[in-house]
C-alpha cells in the first residue's frame, strides 16, 4: 500500500499525549476522506479504506491504535515504550547486521540499554496509526503521495483544516511529499 505520512512535533509528555490521541482518532477520518483505490487486486473495488483494511490485519501486536492508549496513565513510558519493547520486533538490527527473530521482543534482544540506532530501529517496527517516529506520524492517509491533492489539505480547504486541527492543539508545521514515482509528468513514460 502507498499513503502520506505527516509528522508531528510534540514539546513534552503532555503534549505528547494530547497529539497521539488526537492523531488516533482523526486517522480513520483521514484515510475515509483519502480513500482512492476504485481497483484492488484486479478487481473492481466498491469497499472504503482498503490500506486501513488490509493494515488490521497485517499484524495486531504492531499495528492498530497504540494499546492503553485512553488510560490516564498513558505516556512515554508507562505505555508506549512497554509496549514497543514487550511486543515481537520480528527483525533486530545489531552492529549493521539484520535478522528475523520471529516472535522475540526487543527487551530479550537488546537488554536494558539500547543506543539511538537501536532505538529508532524498534520505534521502525511498529505501525500503528499513530506512531512515535521524529515525531508523532499519521499513517492513515491512503494512496496519495502528494498531500496537496488530498481534499483537507487542498487550497480551497486548508484554512478550516488548520483551523480545527488548532482547537485540537496541533500546528501543520509542513506539509510535503519525501517521495516521487515514476516518471516526470508529461514524459512519454509518466503519461502511461
Amino acid at each position: 500500500t502507498a499513503s502520506t505520512q505527516l509528522v508531528i512535533d510534540y514539546h513534552n509528555e503532555r503534549d505528547f499525549v494530547q497529539k497521539i490521541r488526537a492523531a488516533c482518532l482523526l486517522t480513520p477520518f483521514f484515510g475515509l476522506l483519502s480513500d482512492n483505490a476504485p481497483v484492488y487486486q484486479g478487481n473492481r473495488n466498491n469497499a472504503c479504506s482498503v490500506r486501513t483494511r488490509i493494515w488490521q490485519d497485517v499484524d495486531t501486536d504492531r499495528c492498530g491504535v497504540p494499546p492503553r492508549l485512553m488510560d490516564s496513565d498513558f505516556g512515554f513510558d508507562a505505555a508506549y515504550a512497554e509496549t514497543v519493547l514487550t511486543r515481537p520486533l520480528v527483525v533486530s538490527c545489531k552492529g549493521g547486521h539484520c535478522k528475523g527473530v520471529g516472535r522475540k521482543t526487543a527487551q530479550e534482544i537488546y537488554g536494558a540499554r539500547l543506543d539511538r540506532a537501536e532505538i529508532e530501529h524498534i520505534l521502525s517496527m511498529f505501525f500503528f496509526d499513530a506512531r512515535v517516529n521524529n515525531g508523532i506520524e499519521i499513517r492513515g492517509v491512503e494512496d496519495e503521495l502528494d498531500p496537496m491533492k488530498i481534499t483537507i489539505f487542498d487550497k480551497e480547504h486548508l484554512a478550516k483544516t488548520r483551523q480545527q486541527l488548532a482547537q485540537a492543539g496541533i500546528e501543520i508545521a509542513m506539509l510535503a511529499s519525501s517521495v516521487t514515482l515514476g516518471s516526470p509528468k508529461g514524459s512519454e513514460e509518466g503519461e502511461r
